[in-house]
């Protein structure tokens, strides 16, 4: 038998059935590979460009065009702050003047807090979770995680805002406003790069664990989901949790204290100086950032919640199997809340010692139903605020 028919597969004997042909291993291509992890060239290439425009990531080289945005944002808060004693020192602290320097000063000062901290989180996520991304890819093929969607809430977000503080100030000097509208359109972008970055970290932070959920549910579609899986998913859920929990909720206070004053602002109009676009300009964002964290949460807990549901829906064999029992021991397991013996510790804490699958923010298990009520308190708002000042003009 020569070497050439072996290699063909041609050759009829005890070992080689007719037509045998030789299983040739295949090779995945590169291309695979790369876009089944965090460093796809497109979309890790927009994470590296919003966070080197934020002036939160190091440019790569001294000489680099980025050291510009680095440079820019700091002199840019440093201009907002001497520019807001000067009003202070001239007008006053009287008029609201005092207590609109301080929650501005709040909202500012947590956003230049991400310069000092988001570098080490950015730099934590993608050492620890790149190869986790590919092996989620590989165990889920239909579930996307290319943080595209990280991408593009930043990217709108720089735009949106940005774009709306450049257009009003160029309004405001064409129409010869107030000194303090124009200031407060042009200041107004200072921390827009900032919370664009924190929204993107986050997103791809929260984007990975929303996966890890869904292996789950995909396991307990399948009756294969075990106490040890849980178990590993939500320690890792509470390592992170844990990991973002200061700088989060510190923010996420904000965002509520910039809208309860935006509000006030907009209600006493006659008492301040500053028209409402310029209002809308210097806080709105901090709402809508506010909006996107809930958002974002929103789908790591409705993904736990979606997994409860799925445990619950079909038995995994007769009751008393060691199936059935398994199933039985994971929903308790994913719907008790409870404390241990510090239980006041925990309480200060504003969460149980014991819980489910869950992301916390200021102590709230964010979910769908805080985003409804959220966007449902805002639409009235402006329900009420567009009636009542029809009656006023009428």
């Amino acid at each position: 038998m020569s070497s050439a028919q072996l290699e063909m597969g041609t050759a009829k004997g005890p070992d080689h059935p007719p037509d045998f042909q030789p299983e040739i291993p295949q090779q995945v291509p590169p291309t695979e590979v790369s876009s089944a992890t965090w460093n796809d060239a497109n979309k890790y290439t927009d994470m590296e460009r919003v966070m080197r425009f934020a002036g939160v990531q190091l440019p790569p080289t001294w000489h680099s065009g980025w050291w510009f945005w680095w440079i820019v944002w700091r002199l840019h808060f440093l201009a907002l702050c001497v520019t807001e004693v000067l009003f202070l020192s001239e007008f006053g602290f009287g008029n609201g003047n005092l207590a609109n320097g301080i929650v501005g000063g709040l909202a500012f000062g947590s956003a230049a807090l991400t310069w000092v901290w988001l570098p080490a989180m950015w730099r934590s996520i993608q050492s620890t979770e790149a190869g986790e991304a590919y092996e989620l890819r590989r165990a889920l093929p239909m579930y996307s995680i290319s943080g595209a969607r990280s991408v593009h809430l930043a990217i709108t977000f720089n735009f949106v805002w940005i774009g709306y503080s450049v257009a009003l100030c160029l309004y405001f000097l064409l129409t010869e406003a107030s000194f303090y509208d124009i200031s407060a359109a042009w200041f107004a972008m200072t921390n827009t790069p900032t919370l664009s970055a924190f929204i993107l970290t986050l997103s791809v932070e929260l984007e990975m664990l929303e996966a890890k959920v869904q292996r789950l549910i995909e396991a307990a579609k399948a009756a294969t989901l075990t106490r040890e899986m849980y178990a590993d998913c939500l320690e890792n859920m509470k390592i992170r949790n844990r990991a973002w929990e200061t700088q989060l909720n510190i923010l996420f206070v904000v965002t509520v204290i910039c809208s309860v004053w935006q509000s006030h602002l907009i209600q006493n109009m006659h008492d301040h100086s500053i028209s409402i676009p310029g209002i809308l300009a210097f806080y709105a964002k901090e709402l809508s950032a506010g909006f996107l964290i809930i958002f974002l949460v929103m789908g790591v807990n409705d993904k736990a919640d979606a997994l409860v549901s799925h445990l619950a829906a079909v038995p995994w064999g007769a009751f008393g199997s060691p199936k059935e029992s398994a199933r039985l021991d994971l929903m308790f397991l994913a719907t008790t809340y409870a404390l241990k013996d510090e239980s006041f510790l925990a309480f200060m804490k504003g969460q149980s010692d014991v819980y489910p699958i869950s992301f916390y923010v200021a102590g709230l298990r964010l979910d769908r139903k805080y985003f409804i009520a959220a966007c449902t308190t805002l639409f009235g708002w402006i329900i009420f605020k567009l009636a009542s000042s029809s009656d006023s003009g009428a």
